[in-house]
């Protein structure tokens, strides 16, 4: 009897001890974004992968010739698609033309102290369109529900927008994704941007959300993750944006992460800071955006 509860007890002592392990394990990341994820103002993590250098640098020099396009504006025929569970996520009308004009504003580079480069991209709201599914309304980054609601939805065209507007699982902290310019030739069915309803702003005076839909179609015209790579030159191949160590999930005044020259770009819409912080594009942002429409997206 003695000898079961001895090996009872250290049986016990080694569960607590790895558990302890694996708490002391969580990177500070992970914890950051939890607390984050507490906050106001911040709607989650994008799941849309950076690729690596030995994907991307061949797309780069297959394009690096084309020329940026040098017009007044472009115009994104834009397909906005709400999946509901029943009367669940059933976004307003009002919350989805808000979405758009806040895009439309940091594009022409409002406010203007926001100190953010103007650029000719314009999304034209053509349709919104209600689909009833529970099987899709709480789905994740690449799942087979993604993959048939996208299928069953979509209006064709590399240069038309599919926006989804889905539900969030429970203790799910993404807030959307989307896809690159450069799949649309091998993979058209799945272009598009998914946001999670609730990162839509209400209306006008919701001004705390509305900046992950900017941050998602920045993906779609061909922006990286300003963290990309982390400290290094080659961060998300663009000059003007600084190298940052990891991600930010607030804008903490003069943060610098990384011996490389600049501060981190916490206020830029491509990185991770909660929605008060961002409200920045870059002029080499600006530029990449109409060379990677001119090489993948121009009709």
């Amino acid at each position: 009897m003695r000898r079961r509860w001895v090996t009872f007890g250290t049986c016990l002592f080694l569960i607590v001890a790895a558990c302890e392990r694996i708490h002391m394990s969580r990177s500070p990341e992970t914890h950051d974004l939890a607390v984050a994820s507490r906050q106001s103002g911040f709607d989650g993590e994008c799941e849309t992968p950076d690729p690596p250098d030995r994907e991307i640098a061949p797309l780069e020099a297959q394009v690096s010739r084309i020329m940026p396009l040098a017009i007044a504006e472009i115009q994104i025929p834009t397909y906005v698609w709400v999946i509901t569970s029943g009367s669940t996520g059933n976004v307003s009308d009002t919350s989805v033309n808000t979405q758009i004009l806040f895009f439309n504003q940091a594009m022409m580079g409002l406010p203007a102290s926001a100190n953010t480069t103007p650029m000719p991209f314009r999304l034209v709201l053509q349709r919104v369109t209600r689909v009833n599914n529970s099987s899709w309304y709480r789905m994740v980054f690449g799942s087979a529900a993604e993959a048939a609601m996208k299928r069953a939805h979509r209006v064709s065209g590399k240069n038309i927008l599919n926006i989804y507007v889905v539900g969030r699982p429970q203790g799910n902290l993404t807030s959307g994704w989307s896809t690159f310019p450069w799949s649309y030739a091998s993979n058209p069915n799945l272009d598009g941007v998914v946001l999670r309803n609730d990162t839509l702003p209400r209306d006008t005076a919701d001004t705390l959300k509305g900046d992950t839909g900017i941050h998602e179609v920045g993906h779609w015209i061909g922006l990286f993750h300003t963290f990309r790579n982390f400290c290094n030159r080659v961060n998300d191949l663009v000059d003007d944006t600084p190298a940052e160590a990891h991600k930010h999930f607030d804008c903490p005044a003069g943060h610098d992460s990384c011996s490389l020259p600049g501060l981190d770009p916490l206020f830029n819409f491509m990185c991770y800071s909660k929605n008060s912080c961002r409200r920045q594009f870059t002029p080499g942002q600006a530029a990449r955006m109409r060379q990677k429409w001119a090489a993948y997206r121009a009709p």
